[in-house]
């Protein structure tokens, strides 16, 4: 289920209209889906978007949440409106509207087809409750999208709707090349310059890190990790190449955990004041720039992506940046304020003290969704975590919930991303939460 807020500063001038407007709210074209619009004094409120394909248990499930989110948002009225081409659909749309009545009455059902041919997109009411004459069952075309004032909102804010749900899922794939460049960059940040027959003692280096640290558990996930890929690291075969290519999938993984987790420790050993994280603030600033004329995230040098994903795999300074970014109960307020100064002095946008433009809000989406494209799948989590915090505090349902599959799919148990999972399918906004809701994710 999607679920999404919106602030339209035009009026929908008819119900043809918010057919038209749908794509640009849900930030995609829906394909056999039932959207359920909220409704008040004020206008349109929250939306919510389910697949019918669901079987019909689930669909009562979905049904239920959506319920259940319209009432704590406070609604007052419904609309439905199912994009489908199937010609029975309408038993879809009758089921829809039937458990939002529970709650609330419905105004209107929608049925929308999609462009077949040279036929163009057409809608039709199906049912009509909101004491007008509404006509039904009266076949008309989705007006352009480009005439509707509504819709200016988000041109203005460079937002424009993906063709369907799945284009969103594939922008958040691994991007050519940069992951790779990434791990590459974190292993010879974490081993230093090498050269041929300089690993032997690799085992050491990263027992003196653990002891530092009083990390009694490194040394052994060091060689788990080295024994998985390349055997013991006292046998007699060559010193590997640490090409990220090289790394297979047996012992990638945790080879890489175990060199972020080395990372870490070398830097607490380099900087022993832990607000203050060399090049992190920086790089940050340059990661989130939402100026227009701003580099593009994959152009960016590949220290400042390695610094900033080597740093959020660190769950404090995961939450400062959260906190940072858009103040909710989920984050803490006032952490580490020594390290917001420095990302302020490194040049950074104020997030915390200014409310950024929509098309500011667009670019930073953007350039998150790089960072988690440029992220070594280990470090996937984090950032796409932080990018489904953003989308959920700024409104974006629909990718918020993509990034959390995306972060879920990196790691299961990560459980910053199962909270937020919980709290966006159920349709709780930020307000919704009570402070204590961040301890679930401790």
């Amino acid at each position: 289920m999607t679920e999404t807020r919106s602030e339209p500063r035009h009026v929908l001038h008819g119900l043809g209209e918010l057919v038209a407007y749908v794509p640009y709210l849900l930030g995609f074209h829906p394909r056999e889906s039932v959207v359920v619009l909220g409704g008040g004094p004020d206008g349109y409120g929250p939306s919510a978007r389910y697949d019918i394909v669901a079987p019909p248990d689930q669909r009562a499930e979905l049904l239920r949440q959506v319920t259940q989110m319209m009432q704590r948002a406070g609604v007052a009225w419904h609309d439905v409106v199912v994009f489908s081409a199937a010609p029975d659909v309408a038993a879809v749309a009758d089921e829809a509207a039937e458990a939002l009545r529970a709650a609330n009455p419905v105004n209107h059902v929608v049925l929308v087809r999609p462009a077949e041919g040279d036929r163009p997109a057409q809608w039709c009411i199906d049912d009509c409750r909101c004491g007008g004459r509404c006509p039904r069952e009266v076949w008309q075309a989705v007006p352009a999208a480009d005439r509707i004032p509504a819709v200016a909102d988000h041109v203005l804010g460079e937002r424009t709707p993906a063709a369907e749900r799945e284009d969103l899922v594939r922008s958040l794939r691994p991007a050519p090349l940069r992951p790779g460049a990434v791990a590459q960059w974190v292993q010879t940040r974490v081993l230093g310059p090498h050269e041929e027959g300089e690993l032997d003692d690799l085992d050491d280096r990263f027992a003196d890190w653990a002891e530092a640290t009083a990390d009694d558990d490194l040394c052994d996930d060091w060689d788990d990790a080295w024994a998985a890929e390349w055997g013991e690291p006292d046998d007699d075969r060559d010193d590997p190449d640490l090409d990220p290519d090289h790394v297979g999938p047996a012992g990638g993984e945790a080879l890489l955990d175990a060199l972020e987790r080395s990372a870490q420790a070398a830097r607490r050993l380099a900087c022993p004041n832990p607000y203050v994280w060399g090049d992190y603030p920086a790089a940050l600033a340059r990661v989130l720039d939402p100026s227009l004329d701003a580099p593009r995230v994959r152009d960016l040098p590949v220290g400042d992506l390695g610094t900033v994903l080597m740093t959020l795999r660190e769950r404090n300074l995961r939450d400062h940046l959260m906190g940072w970014l858009a103040m909710t109960p989920m984050t803490v307020p006032g952490l580490f304020p020594d390290l917001t100064r420095a990302i302020r002095r490194a040049g950074a946008v104020p997030f915390d003290d200014r409310v950024l433009t929509p098309a500011e809000v667009t670019r930073v989406t953007e350039r998150l969704r790089e960072l988690v494209r440029s992220a070594p799948e280990p470090m996937v989590p984090a950032p796409a975590t932080l990018l489904a915090y953003w989308c959920w505090t700024h409104g974006g349902g629909a990718l918020a919930l993509v990034a959390l599959d995306r972060a879920l799919e990196a790691d299961p148990d990560y459980r910053m991303a199962r909270l937020l999972m919980q709290v966006v399918t159920h349709g709780m906004r930020p307000l919704d939460l009570c402070p204590t809701t961040r301890e679930a994710a401790v």
